[in-house]
């Protein structure tokens, strides 16, 4: 009930719940608490988010990172830039460690401050803080430092995203590409550690404005599909307010508005409407615009905006329409079709992409493949899922380390432990590395059947590969060796899960070295003008 008022943004509604679940006696816990400061910010109720984190305090429940992370993003979204590094204090007090999470909160306020060399400090000190930034924290960055014409640090941040194994994306990529030649740098070492992305080297011409999202060779690049950033002269958040909502009287604004639409800024605009029934009402609308014709760029971006409703019966139709003209749907479309159906756990609607593929002639690849086997084996269909692994195989597809860690897990949890553990083998044959997941559902596998000597002997080869436990593996762990009658061991693995958990929420203290580290961040925030 508070996610549904979280998303109806009701703010009487939240306080009457809470004042509901106080009269019948519900047990408050922390996240609870966090629930409805999290709804009451989504409402814009800032006063009451900051009580109810206030009754959280005074509560007595033990406060985690998870909790000093909603209210922090909450007081610097609101510019209460004091309290949140109050709030930072405290967590630094109650040894909860700042995680990603934490950081990409005070980032994004240096950011907004123009504070970009104090944000940029920051993200060099978190690998010493055992937390990798997020890659949507490097791109934040890197997109201000372009827009304030201060390359060096764009630059710096995304040679620096090597450091944490994080890659650009190609918008991003393109716009530094782009600034560097600009100002007559050298993008060699970009190229060094990026070169797939200096691949597409040709550009659209200057005079090119069809939008048709192609490069010199007639092929479509996946780039100009995922954000289309040309400095396009087109006021957006005019159009945006004419188009919001849409009917009758919108459309005939438009047509009135002496305004050439093309297929570039068509989608540019698009990309920002939130609502799929309004992008959908204006794409429709531009069928009957004079001199417009939708092309790949309008028509994928059509299709992710309506992804993202889980409008399928209308992507299909879409999918359709593209074939019909003959207009190319590339693989990472389908794929991203396909994770929407996971996440539906709709097995059957991913098992229809494959014979969409094949009916529009387009070869599926890997990550299709794989995304469909994951869906199936977390649906119980295991056999089915065996079935597509063979029809990657036979399309000539090689496995790849999500493929196989999706195939073990799968199989491990339907209790197929053995062909799991055949699986890893022909796994590391190959070279690839199980992560712990892998290795965790293996071990599942096995204790479902009872196989205890088999739960040691994955045990120990996950230590041997280096890979650190979770709570999770403990927990499978213990209900193994209990369910075997070991009693100490079991009990044994249970206490390291605790501690771990414990750790994890951070109620132990932290490394030295961590700690000088956190407190190094806190006095920079203390002395930037920003947090005065």
């Amino acid at each position: 009930m508070i996610k549904r008022f979280e998303v109806k943004r009701n703010a009487d509604h939240l306080k009457q719940l809470f004042e509901d679940m106080k009269t019948d006696g519900c047990e408050m816990l922390s996240g609870t608490y966090t629930s409805f400061i999290r709804a009451y910010g989504k409402a814009g109720k800032f006063e009451e988010a900051m009580q109810t984190w206030e009754k959280l305090k005074q509560s007595g429940l033990k406060l985690d990172t998870a909790q000093y992370n909603c209210i922090i993003g909450l007081l610097l979204h609101a510019k209460e830039n004091q309290r949140a590094l109050q709030c930072y204090k405290e967590m630094l007090q109650l040894h909860c460690a700042p995680d990603a999470h934490t950081y990409h909160y005070l980032i994004e306020s240096l950011v907004r401050a123009g504070k970009l060399e104090s944000a940029f400090t920051i993200i060099k000190k978190m690998p010493r803080l055992g937390v990798r930034p997020y890659q949507q924290t490097y791109t934040m960055l890197v997109h201000a430092c372009l827009k304030a014409g201060d390359l060096d640090t764009a630059l710096g941040s995304v040679l620096h995203m090597k450091v944490t194994h994080r890659d650009p994306n190609r918008k991003t990529m393109k716009k530094v590409r782009r600034a560097c030649e600009k100002a007559g740098r050298s993008t060699d070492i970009l190229a060094q550690y990026w070169e797939p992305y200096f691949a597409y080297s040709a550009e659209p011409s200057s005079g090119d404005t069809s939008g048709s999202g192609k490069s010199d060779e007639g092929t479509t690049t996946g780039s100009e599909f995922e954000d289309t950033d040309e400095d396009l002269e087109v006021d957006k958040n005019t159009l945006a307010s004419i188009l919001t909502p849409w009917n009758e009287s919108t459309a005939a604004v438009l047509k009135k508005m002496d305004f050439q639409w093309t297929t570039q800024i068509a989608a540019y605009l698009m990309k920002d409407l939130e609502d799929a029934d309004v992008a959908f009402g204006f794409f429709e609308w531009l069928r009957n615009v004079p001199e417009f014709k939708h092309d790949e760029l309008t028509y994928i971006k059509m299709i992710i905006i309506l992804l993202s409703a889980r409008r399928f019966p209308l992507v299909d139709i879409l999918l359709n329409e593209m074939h019909e003209q003959g207009l190319e749907v590339p693989c990472w479309v389908f794929n991203q079709i396909v994770e929407c159906y996971s996440s539906c756990r709709d097995a059957a609607g991913a098992l229809k992409v494959l014979d969409k593929m094949a009916q529009m002639g387009t070869r599926p690849d890997s990550a299709v493949y794989t995304g469909v086997i994951d869906v199936l084996m977390r649906d119980g269909m295991y056999q089915r899922a065996m079935e597509v692994y063979g029809q990657m195989l036979q399309a000539g597809h090689e496995p790849n380390n999500f493929t196989y860690s999706v195939l073990i897990n799968g199989l491990g949890l339907a209790g197929k432990a053995e062909a799991a553990h055949k699986l890893l083998g022909i796994m590391h044959k190959h070279g690839y590395k199980p992560n712990v997941i892998t290795y965790t559902a293996l071990i599942g596998g096995y204790e479902k059947l009872g196989k205890i000597a088999n739960v040691i002997e994955v045990y120990k080869e996950m230590q041997e590969a280096g890979i650190e436990p979770t709570p999770i593996t403990y927990r499978v762990l213990s209900q193994a060796f209990y369910r075997a009658g070991k009693w100490d061991e079991g009990k044994n693995f249970e206490e390291k899960m605790q501690n771990l958990i414990s750790s994890d929420i951070g109620s132990t203290v932290m490394e030295d070295t961590r700690r000088s580290s956190c407190k190094e961040i806190l006095e920079m925030l203390e002395g930037l003008a920003v947090l005065e």
